[in-house]
Protein backbone atom coordinates (compact mmCIF):
# COMPACT_ATOMS: atom_id res chain seq x y z
CA UNK A 1 0.00 0.00 0.00
CA UNK A 2 1.13 3.30 -1.21
CA UNK A 3 1.21 6.38 1.25
CA UNK A 4 0.80 9.73 0.02
CA UNK A 5 -1.86 11.32 -2.22
CA UNK A 6 -4.30 9.39 -4.09
CA UNK A 7 -5.88 10.14 -7.32
CA UNK A 8 -8.38 8.59 -9.28
CA UNK A 9 -5.76 8.93 -11.99
CA UNK A 10 -3.61 6.15 -10.50
CA UNK A 11 -6.74 3.66 -10.49
CA UNK A 12 -10.39 3.65 -8.65
CA UNK A 13 -13.21 1.43 -8.68
CA UNK A 14 -16.67 2.07 -10.25
CA UNK A 15 -19.60 1.67 -8.09
CA UNK A 16 -23.01 2.99 -8.30
CA UNK A 17 -23.94 5.50 -5.73
CA UNK A 18 -26.87 3.29 -4.47
CA UNK A 19 -24.72 0.39 -3.38
CA UNK A 20 -23.11 2.79 -1.44
CA UNK A 21 -25.73 3.86 0.24
CA UNK A 22 -26.96 0.44 1.00
CA UNK A 23 -23.20 -0.66 2.57
CA UNK A 24 -23.68 2.18 4.96
CA UNK A 25 -27.37 1.33 6.01
CA UNK A 26 -26.68 -2.14 6.93
CA UNK A 27 -24.61 -3.33 10.00
CA UNK A 28 -21.75 -5.48 8.36
CA UNK A 29 -19.09 -6.00 10.78
CA UNK A 30 -15.58 -5.31 10.74
CA UNK A 31 -13.37 -8.65 9.40
CA UNK A 32 -16.36 -8.93 7.32
CA UNK A 33 -16.68 -5.40 6.00
CA UNK A 34 -12.94 -5.94 4.78
CA UNK A 35 -12.68 -9.47 3.39
CA UNK A 36 -16.24 -7.84 1.51
CA UNK A 37 -14.33 -4.67 0.06
CA UNK A 38 -11.57 -6.71 -1.14
CA UNK A 39 -13.95 -9.22 -3.11
CA UNK A 40 -15.20 -5.41 -4.86
CA UNK A 41 -11.42 -4.35 -5.19
CA UNK A 42 -10.72 -7.16 -7.15
CA UNK A 43 -14.07 -7.02 -8.82
CA UNK A 44 -15.49 -4.32 -9.74
CA UNK A 45 -11.54 -3.04 -9.23
CA UNK A 46 -10.81 -4.81 -12.64
CA UNK A 47 -14.39 -4.02 -14.52
CA UNK A 48 -15.42 -7.44 -13.66
CA UNK A 49 -18.04 -9.54 -11.54
CA UNK A 50 -16.41 -12.24 -10.39
CA UNK A 51 -12.80 -13.41 -9.80
CA UNK A 52 -10.57 -16.68 -8.55
CA UNK A 53 -9.48 -15.40 -5.30
CA UNK A 54 -7.69 -17.99 -2.94
CA UNK A 55 -7.68 -17.49 0.62
CA UNK A 56 -3.97 -16.68 0.98
CA UNK A 57 -4.80 -13.48 -1.19
CA UNK A 58 -7.41 -12.48 1.55
CA UNK A 59 -4.85 -12.89 4.27
CA UNK A 60 -2.06 -10.98 3.22
CA UNK A 61 -4.31 -8.11 1.43
CA UNK A 62 -6.67 -7.61 4.73
CA UNK A 63 -4.23 -8.97 7.41
CA UNK A 64 -6.53 -10.88 8.73
CA UNK A 65 -5.57 -14.45 10.54
CA UNK A 66 -7.25 -17.37 7.82
CA UNK A 67 -9.13 -19.08 10.16
CA UNK A 68 -11.05 -15.13 10.99
CA UNK A 69 -11.01 -15.05 7.09
CA UNK A 70 -12.94 -18.46 6.54
CA UNK A 71 -15.43 -17.22 9.42
CA UNK A 72 -15.99 -13.70 7.67
CA UNK A 73 -16.52 -15.16 4.18
CA UNK A 74 -19.17 -17.71 5.79
CA UNK A 75 -20.86 -14.98 7.25
CA UNK A 76 -21.00 -12.86 4.13
CA UNK A 77 -22.44 -16.00 2.77
CA UNK A 78 -24.97 -16.58 5.12
CA UNK A 79 -26.06 -12.99 4.43
CA UNK A 80 -26.25 -13.36 0.81
CA UNK A 81 -24.16 -10.29 0.52
CA UNK A 82 -21.65 -12.64 -1.53
CA UNK A 83 -22.14 -15.43 -3.57
CA UNK A 84 -19.58 -18.18 -3.65
CA UNK A 85 -19.26 -21.04 -6.00
CA UNK A 86 -16.35 -24.10 -6.23
CA UNK A 87 -14.54 -24.79 -9.63
CA UNK A 88 -13.36 -27.06 -11.05
CA UNK A 89 -10.12 -26.84 -10.22
CA UNK A 90 -10.79 -26.39 -6.54
CA UNK A 91 -10.64 -22.60 -6.77
CA UNK A 92 -13.56 -20.77 -5.11
CA UNK A 93 -15.24 -17.59 -7.45
CA UNK A 94 -16.37 -15.00 -5.52
CA UNK A 95 -19.14 -12.91 -6.80
CA UNK A 96 -20.19 -9.50 -4.67
CA UNK A 97 -24.42 -9.54 -4.86
CA UNK A 98 -25.66 -6.07 -5.67
CA UNK A 99 -29.60 -6.51 -5.01
CA UNK A 100 -29.23 -5.54 -1.52
CA UNK A 101 -33.01 -5.93 -1.09
CA UNK A 102 -31.98 -9.76 -1.06
CA UNK A 103 -29.46 -9.18 2.13
CA UNK A 104 -30.19 -10.44 5.69
CA UNK A 105 -30.20 -8.07 7.89
CA UNK A 106 -28.18 -8.26 11.54
CA UNK A 107 -31.03 -8.31 14.68
CA UNK A 108 -30.04 -4.97 16.55
CA UNK A 109 -27.88 -5.16 19.20
CA UNK A 110 -29.57 -6.25 22.66
CA UNK A 111 -29.46 -3.72 25.50
CA UNK A 112 -28.82 -4.54 29.17
CA UNK A 113 -31.51 -3.70 31.42
CA UNK A 114 -30.26 -0.47 33.87
CA UNK A 115 -29.49 -2.78 37.02
CA UNK A 116 -26.59 -5.43 35.03
CA UNK A 117 -25.10 -2.43 33.61
CA UNK A 118 -25.04 -0.72 36.79
CA UNK A 119 -23.12 -4.00 37.94
CA UNK A 120 -21.33 -4.38 34.53
CA UNK A 121 -19.28 -0.76 35.45
CA UNK A 122 -18.85 -1.11 39.11
CA UNK A 123 -17.99 -4.59 37.87
CA UNK A 124 -15.85 -6.54 39.14
CA UNK A 125 -13.15 -8.07 37.26
CA UNK A 126 -12.20 -7.90 33.85
CA UNK A 127 -12.07 -11.31 31.63
CA UNK A 128 -8.15 -12.22 30.53
CA UNK A 129 -7.24 -10.92 27.08
CA UNK A 130 -7.31 -14.51 24.98
CA UNK A 131 -3.68 -14.62 23.00
CA UNK A 132 -4.01 -15.02 19.27
CA UNK A 133 -4.06 -18.16 17.91
CA UNK A 134 -0.49 -18.96 16.37
CA UNK A 135 -0.93 -20.13 13.20
CA UNK A 136 1.84 -22.12 11.53
CA UNK A 137 3.15 -19.90 8.55
CA UNK A 138 3.62 -23.27 5.99
CA UNK A 139 0.13 -23.62 6.29
CA UNK A 140 -0.71 -20.31 4.23
CA UNK A 141 -0.27 -21.26 0.58
CA UNK A 142 -0.92 -19.25 -2.28
CA UNK A 143 -3.74 -21.06 -4.36
CA UNK A 144 -4.05 -19.43 -7.67
CA UNK A 145 -6.08 -21.32 -10.20
CA UNK A 146 -4.48 -22.49 -13.44
CA UNK A 147 -6.52 -20.37 -15.34
CA UNK A 148 -5.55 -17.31 -13.03
CA UNK A 149 -3.58 -14.07 -14.83
CA UNK A 150 -0.71 -14.69 -12.63
CA UNK A 151 -0.51 -19.02 -13.07
CA UNK A 152 -0.39 -17.71 -16.73
CA UNK A 153 1.96 -14.95 -17.07
CA UNK A 154 4.53 -17.58 -14.88
CA UNK A 155 3.50 -20.58 -17.46
CA UNK A 156 4.44 -17.72 -20.13
CA UNK A 157 8.41 -16.75 -18.59
CA UNK A 158 8.60 -20.45 -18.30
CA UNK A 159 7.78 -21.78 -21.10
CA UNK A 160 10.23 -19.48 -22.94
CA UNK A 161 13.16 -20.19 -20.80
CA UNK A 162 12.26 -23.87 -21.97
CA UNK A 163 12.99 -23.10 -25.91
CA UNK A 164 16.52 -21.90 -24.51
CA UNK A 165 16.95 -24.34 -22.10
CA UNK A 166 14.78 -27.55 -22.40
CA UNK A 167 16.40 -28.88 -19.19
CA UNK A 168 15.74 -25.99 -17.44
CA UNK A 169 14.35 -27.24 -14.16
CA UNK A 170 10.75 -26.61 -13.66
CA UNK A 171 9.60 -23.94 -10.62
CA UNK A 172 6.79 -24.39 -8.13
CA UNK A 173 4.57 -22.08 -10.34
CA UNK A 174 2.50 -21.10 -7.74
CA UNK A 175 5.37 -19.15 -5.62
CA UNK A 176 6.11 -17.88 -8.93
CA UNK A 177 2.56 -16.45 -9.37
CA UNK A 178 3.00 -14.55 -5.80
CA UNK A 179 5.41 -12.62 -7.35
CA UNK A 180 3.14 -11.60 -10.66
CA UNK A 181 -0.17 -11.28 -8.35
CA UNK A 182 2.11 -8.43 -6.33
CA UNK A 183 2.88 -6.50 -9.54
CA UNK A 184 -0.49 -6.19 -10.54
CA UNK A 185 -1.93 -5.54 -6.83
CA UNK A 186 0.90 -4.10 -5.38
CA UNK A 187 2.96 -2.09 -7.79
CA UNK A 188 0.12 -1.81 -9.79
CA UNK A 189 1.40 -2.58 -13.13
CA UNK A 190 -1.16 -3.80 -16.03
CA UNK A 191 -1.19 -7.41 -17.11
CA UNK A 192 -0.67 -7.29 -20.63
CA UNK A 193 2.17 -4.59 -19.73
CA UNK A 194 4.48 -7.72 -17.80
CA UNK A 195 4.01 -9.92 -21.06
CA UNK A 196 5.02 -7.51 -22.55
CA UNK A 197 8.13 -7.52 -20.54
CA UNK A 198 8.81 -11.08 -20.29
CA UNK A 199 8.47 -11.56 -24.16
CA UNK A 200 10.92 -8.75 -24.26
CA UNK A 201 13.22 -9.89 -21.47
CA UNK A 202 13.43 -13.34 -22.79
CA UNK A 203 14.79 -12.45 -26.78
CA UNK A 204 17.47 -9.67 -25.15
CA UNK A 205 21.20 -11.59 -25.09
CA UNK A 206 21.57 -10.04 -21.50
CA UNK A 207 18.37 -10.28 -19.86
CA UNK A 208 17.70 -13.75 -20.82
CA UNK A 209 19.83 -15.44 -18.42
CA UNK A 210 19.39 -13.00 -16.06
CA UNK A 211 15.63 -13.04 -15.91
CA UNK A 212 14.73 -16.43 -14.68
CA UNK A 213 12.15 -16.00 -12.09
CA UNK A 214 9.66 -14.11 -11.34
CA UNK A 215 10.54 -12.31 -8.41
CA UNK A 216 13.67 -11.37 -10.38
CA UNK A 217 11.38 -9.84 -13.48
CA UNK A 218 9.74 -7.59 -10.56
CA UNK A 219 12.86 -6.44 -8.71
CA UNK A 220 14.22 -5.50 -12.38
CA UNK A 221 10.76 -4.47 -13.95
CA UNK A 222 11.33 -0.85 -14.99
CA UNK A 223 14.97 -1.38 -15.63
CA UNK A 224 13.47 -3.98 -18.27
CA UNK A 225 10.62 -1.46 -19.11
CA UNK A 226 12.89 1.56 -20.12
CA UNK A 227 15.07 -0.48 -21.78
CA UNK A 228 12.42 -2.50 -24.07
CA UNK A 229 11.12 1.11 -24.81
CA UNK A 230 14.46 2.79 -25.68
CA UNK A 231 15.50 3.00 -29.33
CA UNK A 232 12.91 0.98 -30.70
CA UNK A 233 13.42 -2.85 -29.74
CA UNK A 234 16.27 -1.37 -27.03
CA UNK A 235 19.56 -3.59 -27.22
CA UNK A 236 18.79 -5.52 -29.85
CA UNK A 237 18.85 -2.69 -32.36
CA UNK A 238 21.80 -1.14 -31.10
CA UNK A 239 23.69 -4.06 -31.86
CA UNK A 240 22.89 -4.34 -35.64
CA UNK A 241 23.58 -0.71 -35.54
CA UNK A 242 27.26 -1.50 -34.04
CA UNK A 243 27.23 -4.37 -37.35
CA UNK A 244 26.21 -2.41 -39.61
CA UNK A 245 28.81 0.59 -38.58
CA UNK A 246 31.54 -2.42 -38.46
CA UNK A 247 30.39 -3.25 -42.22
CA UNK A 248 30.60 -0.09 -43.11
CA UNK A 249 34.44 0.48 -42.30
CA UNK A 250 35.86 -2.84 -42.96
CA UNK A 251 33.96 -4.19 -45.90
CA UNK A 252 32.65 -1.32 -47.66
CA UNK A 253 30.14 0.55 -48.91
CA UNK A 254 28.44 -2.15 -50.94
CA UNK A 255 28.57 -4.47 -48.64
CA UNK A 256 27.14 -1.85 -45.96
CA UNK A 257 24.04 -1.23 -48.19
CA UNK A 258 23.08 -4.95 -48.89
CA UNK A 259 23.87 -5.87 -44.84
CA UNK A 260 21.06 -3.25 -43.99
CA UNK A 261 18.67 -3.81 -46.65
CA UNK A 262 19.24 -7.40 -45.43
CA UNK A 263 18.60 -6.39 -41.61
CA UNK A 264 15.65 -4.03 -42.60
CA UNK A 265 17.55 -0.93 -41.21
CA UNK A 266 17.90 2.42 -43.25
CA UNK A 267 21.40 3.79 -44.28
CA UNK A 268 21.34 6.93 -43.09
CA UNK A 269 20.41 6.06 -39.59
CA UNK A 270 22.84 4.05 -39.10
CA UNK A 271 25.34 6.30 -40.21
CA UNK A 272 24.15 9.21 -38.01
CA UNK A 273 23.95 6.62 -35.00
CA UNK A 274 27.69 5.46 -35.40
CA UNK A 275 28.82 9.40 -36.24
CA UNK A 276 27.70 9.58 -32.53
CA UNK A 277 28.54 6.15 -30.84
CA UNK A 278 30.49 3.73 -32.67
CA UNK A 279 34.07 3.76 -31.39
CA UNK A 280 36.42 3.15 -33.90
Amino acid sequence: MKDGNPQIENGYTRIANEILEALIRYRIAGEQMQCLLFIIRKTYGYAKTTDEISLSQFVESTGIQKPHVVRALNALKDRNIIIAKKGNAGCTTYRFNKRYSTWKVLPKKATLPKKATSVAKKGNYSLPILAPTKEKKETIKENYCPTSIEIELSQCLFDLILERNPAHKKPDLQKWAVHIDRMIRIDKRKAEKIKEVIIWSQSDDFWMNNILSTEKLRKQFDQLYMKMNSNGDGAGKTRSYEDAATVLEFDGEKNFVNFCNEKNLNPEEVKSWSLQNFQR
